[in-house]
């Protein structure tokens, strides 16, 4: 983020991959509030993080069991979005990976949105 043009540049949040990289979203959009311009929102059914630094796949893929649908899970998606919105967030993406039931998993995640 530092050493990228902020005039040229901007940056796509997944807060459930930055909550498993140790990290909090609310902590880096206040600290970037013009960077970030897309957030994708998936829900954690506890919090986890990478086993090590996050760079190989196997890690990835470890963590794919806690991923829940927004407001299923311990994040706190109503506080992320609130700072998001204030900051002037263009697009939210809501995702899961690798579900057993991906319209099931969607319907959840948009009905609590909704709300």
């Amino acid at each position: 983020l530092e050493n990228t043009d902020p005039d040229l540049v901007f940056f796509e949040m997944d807060i459930f991959w930055t909550v498993a990289g140790g990290l909090d979203p609310v902590d880096l959009l206040e600290s970037y509030p013009d960077r970030y311009h897309l957030l994708h929102i998936k829900d954690m059914k506890e919090i986890v993080r990478f086993s090590g630094d996050g760079s190989s796949a196997s890690q990835w893929f470890e963590l794919f069991p806690f991923m829940t649908s927004a407001g299923e899970g311990v994040l706190d998606i109503k506080g992320i979005l609130q700072k998001a919105k204030g900051l002037g967030i263009q697009r939210f993406f809501v995702e899961q990976d690798m579900v057993q039931d991906p319209e099931l998993s969607l319907k959840k995640s948009a009905d609590y949105l909704r709300q």
